[in-house]
């Protein structure tokens, strides 16, 4: 969800990132998916990686998964902040086990994934252990990169132990996130409402294309996806960081302006 995020976390996602690009070289086979069981070890920052761990897990984690930011706060602002847990940060989590060949602490960093987050139709993007308050909206990238990891664990532990879920929850975010061919960014559970847009840093299409559903709305869902991130419009300007207004591509109101922080 759009939310400000630990930097210590950013840089693991970073690392993640640097140290899977022939990870995200997949669809061509599935072998292909899973690059290394050194996760991290390529990038020449194994000795920085580990400390950075070490730091999340041991400082910047509790009993409900990883801490917004290590300073507590009231947990009732409009983003996430202090002790608040986010589902994006255990999708990067379980991600980071299964593709560094850790079993035992992804079946952990999953186990509490699922009884923090898991809702109905979708996994909630944010919980506040101080204010025992779940919000009732997923982000469709961060439901996304859990099943992801999902997938990618299947493949990196040689098993089909978690095929099951990955399916069950790979139909859900289709039939909750996806109206019409187009993937939108979050489904509230409480008023069964979609919303109106995709930003377009949700659209992961490698994972989009894993989506056990009919080869036609699979089909149908990545080619209109594809289109929305060839067409859309950032800016002019150049975008490494940038807090503020962008312009994202709307399947019903296209160029449509709205408030946007980078993923």
């Amino acid at each position: 969800m759009l939310v400000h995020k630990s930097l210590m976390l950013g840089g693991l996602v970073v690392m993640l990132s640097l140290s899977g690009c022939q990870a995200d070289g997949l669809f061509e086979k599935d072998s292909q998916w899973i690059s290394s069981a050194s996760y991290g070890s390529s990038t020449h920052v194994a000795d920085h990686k580990d400390k950075l761990y070490r730091f999340i897990t041991g400082r910047l984690s509790g009993s409900y998964g990883i801490y917004t930011n290590l300073q507590e706060t009231g947990q009732s602002g409009e983003a996430a902040s202090g002790h608040e847990v986010l589902s994006e940060s255990a999708g990067v989590m379980m991600r980071y086990y299964a593709l560094n060949g850790e079993q035992t602490k992804f079946d952990s960093e999953w186990a509490l994934a699922k009884s923090t987050f898991n809702m109905n139709t979708g996994f909630s993007y944010r919980y506040s252990p101080l204010l025992h308050k779940h919000y009732t909206l997923n982000a469709a990238v961060d439901d996304l990169r859990i099943i992801r990891a999902l997938y990618e664990a299947d493949k990196a532990f040689q098993t089909d132990k978690y095929k099951a879920e990955f399916e069950s929850f790979a139909a859900r975010l289709y039939t909750y996130n996806v109206k019409d061919g187009y993937l939108y960014d979050f489904y509230d559970e409480t008023y069964h409402t979609l919303n109106s847009f995709i930003t377009l840093c949700y659209v992961d299409l490698k994972t989009l294309e894993t989506l056990p559903i009919p080869t036609n709305k699979k089909d149908e869902l990545v080619n209109k996806m594809t289109g929305i991130v060839t067409s859309g419009y950032l800016s002019d300007e150049f975008l490494f960081i940038k807090h503020g207004m962008i312009i994202i591509l709307n399947p019903i109101n296209p160029k449509t302006s709205i408030p946007w922080n980078p993923c």
